[in-house]
């Protein structure tokens, strides 16, 4: 086949699929230092990158090492969420009383977060 496209139909992922990419993420974050109290927002924005690829493994049988309970290094998804955690806060209008880095004075704007 030389076309990109698949000879399958796409299908949505199953409930034991979901099941099981809950059951590794949750493992995933508690995995995470203590210390490292990612917003709510950078889990929930983490988490249907977190399925996409987990799907894709379970559909490729690339999960082996997951399924045999071999953890991922917490580094490597801690600098994932720390990545989308400097990411939402760079997209973000400055704090109330934050400086800002292109006029070099306090803003009086809020934003809410998480």
């Amino acid at each position: 086949m030389t076309s990109i496209e698949s000879a399958h139909r796409a299908i949505p992922a199953t409930e034991g699929e979901r099941e099981q990419m809950e059951a590794a993420f949750r493992a995933a974050l508690e995995q995470l230092p203590a210390n490292t109290g990612f917003a709510h927002a950078v889990r929930e924005l983490a988490r249907p990158l977190f399925e996409s690829g987990w799907i894709s493994g379970v559909r490729t049988g690339h999960t082996g090492p997951a399924l045999a309970d071999v953890p991922l290094p917490p580094y490597t998804f801690g600098t994932a969420l720390a990545n989308l955690s400097a990411a939402l806060q760079w997209t973000a209008a400055p704090a109330s009383g934050s400086w800002s880095a292109t006029t070099g004075r306090r803003s009086a704007a809020t934003v809410a977060i998480g």
